[in-house]
């Protein structure tokens, strides 16, 4: 029960970087990664936006259970979950920012969004496929199966 607590802890710290960061690297790429070229009038919204959205997302987050989920069995149904929080997270940062503080680029938008999705979606699922990777290697050991089954004799003469 502690580890899982443990993995939690971890998973909200991870996203609170993550959905930020996801905003901030879409800037980056608007302005061809190189920071000192970004634009107070855009720097400015996100530095006053990221914390709010980070802990709103977590809350989020934690309403559609992706706290919750044993991921190393994730599938459809958290992929599902993913994509319902990041159209909600998003949609309403769109909203927030370009009604409170400033409109953004386009590609802001677009690129935060994506990438918000694909950090989130990619460390749930990389847990799943390292457990995989560990069963794997420990493949090498025999497992003993039983079958157990009817033989049918059909067409003997």
């Amino acid at each position: 029960m502690r580890n899982s607590q443990l993995i939690v802890g971890y998973l909200i710290i991870y996203d609170l970087i993550a959905v930020s960061g996801a905003f901030f690297i879409a800037l980056l790429l608007r302005f061809d990664f190189r920071f000192s070229v970004i634009p107070e009038l855009y720097l400015e919204p996100w530095i006053k936006i990221a914390p709010f959205y980070a802990f709103f997302c977590v809350v989020v987050f934690w309403a559609l259970r992706l706290y919750k989920s044993l991921w190393r069995f994730a599938s459809f149904t958290e992929l599902e979950r993913i994509s319902v929080a990041t159209v909600i997270t998003c949609a309403i940062h769109i909203i927030v920012i370009t009604i409170f503080l400033q409109r953004m680029p386009i590609s802001y938008y677009m690129m935060g969004t994506f990438l918000q999705f694909v950090f989130t979606v990619a460390i749930r699922f990389a847990y799943r496929f390292i457990l995989l990777l560990r069963a794997e290697k420990k493949g090498d050991e025999l497992n003993h199966v039983m079958l157990i089954g009817m033989h049918s004799i059909i067409g003997t003469t």
